[in-house]
């Protein structure tokens, strides 16, 4: 593909014309022009026009002969095709006599590399300091192998640079991965992956614009009762039923917040349940013995926050035994008692007070 390019001069070392023969467009210069644009046509030459991209410059070192001279071709013409190219250098004398130059062989190529960032996905949330950059570099023979990751802070790329990354890209699969080099603040950030490749191209991906996200979600277990509406569940309770209210809230920072994702409420071991619509946990039949129950909050960023409250049931009564009494008939007027006292079974909560009365009538007094 693609086509030559002949450049030619007269005796004096001048350029006559340049001829691209993929279209068969001739070049014509002006005499002694030393710089301009290349204009096509074959008739009278046209003095260039410095503002066409497309120039030639050509100039004498030293001596007659001893000249140099360099040529664009305009993008829009045969150079616009892709491909190899040669070109050939053509030097006529007075009497006819040419010369011609080695050939030169090159590529054009103007093709960006396919680089794209699909990690950290645009608008996330994330929970981490240093977030880690992924997508799918280009894998054509001249695509460079190293994919730089820069980091903006806001919401777009007019933004401060904060981190310039680099990393190497898989040869066959053009997967690459790259971890933020220092700690993000909390905020907001943009991020854009670029490649070059050998012909001096550089494809850049679509930006991507995430929060880091530092603050976890703030949570109360406000109620703990032992029955819905009822008192307070004591730290030891006889009670088998609990009722546990609360609330929470993701904190508002820099004006950014993620929100609550879930809110799970687990007793014991049992497997956590969404409590987040009800805000209210209820259970009943508990066993004797210990039990904690666990309030977890997660933010879409992903912090976490856990809230728990123990405390222990027992149903079994405590054991008193009177071991001495007076006799049945007596003159004194006192009277002694002796007795013991345990609380029995596995998950026993201890005695807590012994109080004692004489008679159906008394009040019970500590003994």
């Amino acid at each position: 593909t693609g086509g030559t390019v002949n450049v030619t001069t007269n005796a004096s070392g001048q350029v006559i014309s340049v001829t691209i023969n993929a279209t068969g467009n001739a070049y014509t210069f002006a005499p002694n022009c030393f710089t301009g644009s290349l204009v096509p046509g074959t008739g009278t030459p046209a003095l260039p026009t410095p503002t066409t991209p497309a120039s030639i410059t050509y100039g004498k070192t030293t001596g007659r002969n001893d000249v140099w001279f360099t040529v664009t071709v305009p993008a829009d013409d045969a150079l616009s095709t892709q491909g190899s190219y040669t070109i050939r250098v053509t030097q006529v004398d007075d009497v006819g006599n040419s010369g011609v130059s080695d050939d030169s062989v090159f590529v054009l190529d103007t093709t960006l590399p396919e680089v794209s960032l699909t990690a950290p996905a645009t608008s996330s949330y994330l929970s981490t300091k240093r977030p880690t950059f992924s997508g799918v570099a280009g894998v054509v023979p001249r695509d460079s192998s190293t994919v730089t990751v820069k980091i903006y802070a806001g919401a777009d790329t007019s933004g401060t640079l904060v981190q310039t990354l680099s990393t190497t890209r898989n040869g066959s699969s053009g997967a690459y991965s790259v971890t933020a080099s220092a700690d993000l603040a909390a905020g907001r950030y943009t991020a854009i992956a670029s490649q070059a490749d050998s012909a001096g191209n550089t494809g850049v991906s679509s930006t991507t614009t995430f929060v880091v996200d530092l603050a976890a979600p703030s949570v109360t277990i406000g109620s703990k009762l032992q029955a819905a509406m009822g008192s307070a569940l004591a730290a030891k309770s006889k009670v088998t039923t609990a009722y546990f209210g609360f609330s929470f809230s993701d904190p508002v920072v820099d004006s950014l917040s993620s929100g609550i994702d879930t809110v799970t409420c687990q007793l014991d071991s049992a497997t956590p349940t969404d409590c987040k619509t009800n805000q209210f946990a209820s259970y009943t039949g508990l066993a004797d013995g210990s039990h904690t129950f666990t309030l977890t909050v997660t933010d879409v960023a992903g912090n976490v926050e856990t809230q728990t409250h123990s405390w222990q049931v027992d149903t079994v009564s405590p054991s008193v035994t009177i071991t001495g009494t007076p006799d049945a008939r007596t003159t004194s007027t006192t009277a002694a008692f002796t007795f013991t006292k345990s609380d029995p079974g596995a998950t026993a909560t201890g005695v807590a007070a012994v109080d004692c009365k004489l008679s159906t009538d008394a009040d019970y007094s500590p003994c």
